[in-house]
């Protein structure tokens, strides 16, 4: 793991190349995420384009179903089981359930944007009460509580009651047993390294 101290509001992290592929090999939520995210400061060379163009093709769904389906069950004990709630923490926990939906109906990789997700995935019922939980949150400071919203506590045991025992014990299937995917990714990693290596002759480096 790669990690700097915060400076401000600059929070940087992630991985050396060869942890960052296998991560990749195993559905790793927050490497896909990072890739797909609208947000990109800055981007050099063509590992990340080479990832963001494989992944639709070598996710694993049931792995990313039971990573989000484990975060929003979290989200709620941690964070809902209470009279007071922070306006976000609603949103920490509507997001992955929504994420399982988008991937239940076969639509891929869910989007990174909350409100695309939401586009995408809300059930039409709850809709009208996620915009109006959206539009508080931003009219409100970071600490803004509200009371239990009984459309939104609704739907989240419901979904949580569903998904309770699914996806689990299916693990995760070996992408690298898949040759295309194998050979892409060493053909990645193997980029990479010449791109290090000609970077460095270019400045007088080893």
């Amino acid at each position: 793991m790669i990690e700097c101290p915060i400076v401000d509001e600059l929070d940087c992290n992630g991985w050396d190349v060869r942890k960052a592929l296998h991560l990749f090999t195993r559905t790793n939520v927050a490497l896909l995420e990072w890739l797909r995210s609208p947000i990109r400061y800055v981007e050099r060379g063509g590992f990340a384009e080479s990832l963001r163009e494989l992944a639709p093709r070598a996710f694993n769904p049931t792995a990313l179903c039971y990573h989000y389906g484990h975060m929003a069950r979290r989200n709620v004990r941690d964070h809902l089981m209470r009279d007071q709630v922070k306006l976000k923490k609603h949103l920490y926990v509507l997001r992955p359930l929504f994420a399982v939906i988008h991937l239940e109906r076969g639509l891929g990789l869910p989007p990174v944007a909350f409100q695309a997700l939401v586009d995408a995935a809300a059930p039409d019922a709850i809709r009208q009460a996620v915009a109006r939980l959206v539009e508080r949150k931003r009219q409100s400071p970071e600490r803004g509580l509200v009371s239990p919203i009984a459309e939104l506590d609704g739907f989240i045991a419901t979904e949580l009651g569903r998904l309770d025992g699914t996806y689990m014990g299916a693990g995760r299937p070996d992408m690298l047993d898949a040759d295309e995917t194998r050979n892409r990714l060493n053909a990645v990693f193997r980029a990479v390294v010449r791109g290090q290596l000609a970077h460095r002759k270019r400045h007088g480096g080893v």
